[in-house]
Order: structure tokens, then C-alpha cells, then sequence
């Protein structure tokens, strides 16, 4: 029918328009409906009115780290029969996610107009607006895939019939586009050369040799005091220009699936770097920080910043740093380096961070 190619051409465009957006989604699934959830619904015939089978595609974006909005346009399915209602819905929903973990439990509920056409009924056909709530359990399989499971009951505004809904679908996330891979910068520190005194001339009075005093280098990491912004660097680090050990400081480019703990594929290659730098002195202490940006709840942000910073730990240790090496804390929002104003700024809060522990 037309409404059914117009809900198909609409989400198809949405979901172009998205692609490129992080935080947005498309699912894909079946259904099964049950007609007579609370009151019977019967034809002129007095029989009741069968079960139908429908298809869904939905296009969602996250407005919160843990609360999505999804656009879903709903017709016919493959597993359906002549004889069966023809339900066409297009709905708007909330979607309220409970915990970060791969398997998650949610709640939804929305708004929504249907058409339901029963074969050769005419007057049990029906043109109406509706609300729908409902629960569901949602499992993570990989970065982008996911699959779902949901009960919901389509409630129509005047009155005249309910219905049960069970839906199986899968998703797939958009816009998880992998940054460019930035490795540690090793600097070549060279040494100045020793000066060498000249030798004295033999005369019948020699003089005095001139002193050369060298610039100071208090940590004898090769850079000069003068120059060194990190004065106690241990002995041996590899370090930069400015005489900091490279792994410390912000490790640009580690970042993690939205709203949860698992790094992407990106930030393992960033980390690997790290931990073979860090491999090299079995007895330096290091603390992993994690921060986040402000949107959400501080006691959300703390959490999720904590549960960053152990997922940082847990990997460098499977790269063979020594678990008793490293410290993992979060600071949630706290010591922004960056206005949460602007969408740049809350993406430099977002950030991953190592220090040495004297």
C-alpha cells in the first residue's frame, strides 16, 4: 500500500541522513501481535479476529549516555497470510536503558498513529492514534551489532481494542568511524658534546686553563633544567622535548563505546603503544585517570569515569604491565581542560590520562 512505501522511503532517508552521527542506530526485526490482548475482537461473522505477523525498521539516535529516541514504521511481514489484519504504524519512542554492561535490560513507551485493515471487513477496519509501553532485553555482540527482544502492548486512544506485541530485532550503530591511530612520539634527546679544555701552552709562565661549566640536568634525562618540564623524571625513561616520560599525559585518541566501558579498536592499538613503553621499568607506579564531560548526572559520570579507568588498567595489564604497577581512579566531570559548552570541548573532557606515583 502507499503508506507502507512512504514509511519505508522516509526511514531509508533518515537513515542516510545519520550516518555519519555517533550515537545513532538502525534496527531491523519481526513481530508477532496478538489481536485480543484485554477485549475480543470479532468480524460480522462473530469469529474472532486472527493474529498478524508484521515487519519493523527504526532509525534512533542517544540523547543521554543511557536514554535513546527511536522513529519506527511497522507493515507487513513475509510470515504473513491473506487472511490475517494488516497492521501499518509509524511511532514515536523513548527508550530507557538499565546498566552498561553487554546484556542490559530497558523500558520504552511512545506515541504512534495505525492503520489496521482486516481482510473483508470493512467495519472492523480502523484509522487511529495510539500509545504503547513495554520492556525488553538488549544484548551487545560486537562494537556495532546488537540484538534485541521486546514485549509491548499497543494501546489505541479511543478505546476500541489493545494489542499485545513480541519483537525480535537486530541493530547496527552508525558513525563508529575509527580515528587515525596516533603513536608516542620518542624525541631523540642528543647530548651536547663534552668540551674539551685546550691543552696549555708550554711557556715560561703558563696560564690559567678557562672552565667550561656544562647546563645542569638534575634528573639526567638529557634535558637541560632550563628546558625541562618534568624535573623528576625517573632514571632511564624515554622522554620527550620537554623532558616528560612519553606514556604520561593525556593519551589522546582512547576512547570508548558511548555510554559504556568497552575501548574501541583505535584506542587498543593507542594502548598497545603504551604498554610497551611501560613494560620496560617493572618498578614504576602509574595511576590511570579517567574523566568525562558534564552532560548526564555527576553520580552517572563518576561511575562510568571509574569504570573507564579499571578498563584501561585490565588491558595494559593483558599487554604485561604488572597489576601491582597500576592504579585505576575516576574523577567523572571534575578538572575539565575544556569549556562542556561546545561539542569540542566535552570530547577534550572525555579523556584518558596516565601519571608515575612517586
Amino acid at each position: 500500500m502507499t503508506f507502507t512505501r512512504l514509511a519505508l522511503v522516509s526511514a531509508i532517508a533518515l537513515a542516510s541522513a545519520a550516518h555519519a552521527q555517533e550515537g545513532t542506530y538502525i534496527t531491523a526485526g519481526i513481530g508477532h501481535v496478538d489481536n485480543e490482548i484485554f477485549d475480543d475482537l470479532k468480524t460480522s461473522a462473530g469469529k474472532s479476529v486472527r493474529d498478524s505477523y508484521t515487519s519493523e525498521l527504526s532509525v534512533g539516535h542517544f540523547l543521554m549516555d543511557n536514554l535513546s529516541a527511536e522513529l519506527s514504521l511497522v507493515g507487513e511481514s513475509p510470515f504473513q497470510s491473506e487472511t490475517r489484519p494488516d497492521i501499518t504504524q509509524v511511532r514515536l519512542g523513548g527508550f530507557f536503558f538499565m546498566g552498561q554492561d553487554a546484556l542490559k535490560p530497558y523500558l520504552t513507551a511512545g506515541l504512534g498513529y495505525e492503520e489496521f485493515d482486516v481482510p473483508n471487513e470493512k467495519q472492523a477496519d480502523d484509522e487511529v492514534y495510539m500509545m504503547n509501553f513495554g520492556l525488553g532485553l538488549q544484548y551487545d555482540f560486537s562494537q556495532n551489532v546488537f540484538g534485541r527482544t521486546e514485549l509491548r502492548v499497543d494501546n489505541m486512544f479511543d478505546a476500541s481494542f489493545e494489542h499485545g506485541v513480541f519483537m525480535l530485532e537486530l541493530g547496527y550503530r552508525l558513525g563508529q568511524v575509527s580515528a587515525p591511530v596516533a603513536k608516542p612520539v620518542v624525541q631523540k634527546i642528543v647530548k651536547p658534546e663534552p668540551v674539551v679544555a685546550p691543552k696549555p701552552v708550554v711557556k715560561p709562565e703558563p696560564k690559567p686553563v678557562p672552565v667550561v661549566i656544562k647546563p645542569k640536568d638534575s634528573d639526567n634525562d638529557g634535558v637541560i633544567d632550563e628546558l625541562d618540564n618534568c624535573a623528576d623524571t625517573f632514571a632511564g625513561a624515554s622522554v620527550n622535548e620537554k623532558g616528560c616520560a612519553v606514556f604520561q599525559g593525556t593519551l589522546k585518541g582512547v576512547n570508548f563505546e558511548s555510554g559504556s566501558a568497552r575501548l574501541t579498536s583505535a584506542s587498543r592499538t593507542i594502548l598497545d603503544n603504551a604498554a610497551a613503553e611501560l613494560v620496560k621499568y617493572p618498578t614504576l607506579n602509574v595511576l590511570v585517570e579517567a574523566y568525562t564531560d558534564s552532560q548526564g548526572s555527576a553520580r552517572f559520570n563518576q561511575s562510568l569515569s571509574q569504570k573507564r579507568a579499571e578498563s584501561v588498567r585490565s588491558y595494559l595489564i593483558g599487554k604485561g604491565v604488572d597489576a601491582n604497577n597500576l592504579k585505576a581512579t575516576g574523577f567523572g566531570e571534575a578538572k575539565p581542560v575544556a569549556s562542556n559548552d561546545t561539542a569540542k570541548g566535552r570530547a577534550e573532557n572525555r579523556r584518558v590520562e596516565l601519571s608515575v606515583i612517586k
